[in-house]
């Protein structure tokens, strides 16, 4: 018979605690626990923001970075364009420099 008394009050606590509508933070944590909760939880919103501006920081530099990629592509034809028209104006110099020397010779042998 005592273990159907054991039995019967187990029961009735059991049901006791099932009744309870709800376990609130401050029964489990205590009240310190509660303020750590809010506290964490405070914490981790400020790291999930400052996560999300990180985010869009990255997402600018990248579209600047790519930007600067395509300016950097097409200032290295222009100097490469640049360059050859250089080369080319050189080549036109130093024919005319030699044309100028033989004309001088022709020139002084006329005199």
């Amino acid at each position: 018979m005592d273990t159907l008394k054991v039995k019967e009050k187990v029961q009735a606590e059991l049901d006791k605690a099932n009744s309870e509508d709800e376990i609130s933070d401050s029964s489990v944590f205590g009240a310190k626990g509660k303020n750590l909760l809010q506290e964490y939880q405070a914490e981790i919103k400020a790291l999930k923001d400052g996560e999300d501006l990180k985010k869009q920081e990255i997402l600018k530099l990248q579209t600047e970075c790519e930007q600067l990629v395509k300016t950097s592509g097409q200032d290295q034809k222009v100097l490469e364009k640049q360059a050859s028209e250089i080369e080319k104006l050189k080549r036109n110099v130093a024919k005319l420099q030699k044309e100028n020397s033989q004309l001088q010779i022709d020139n002084r042998n006329l005199q």
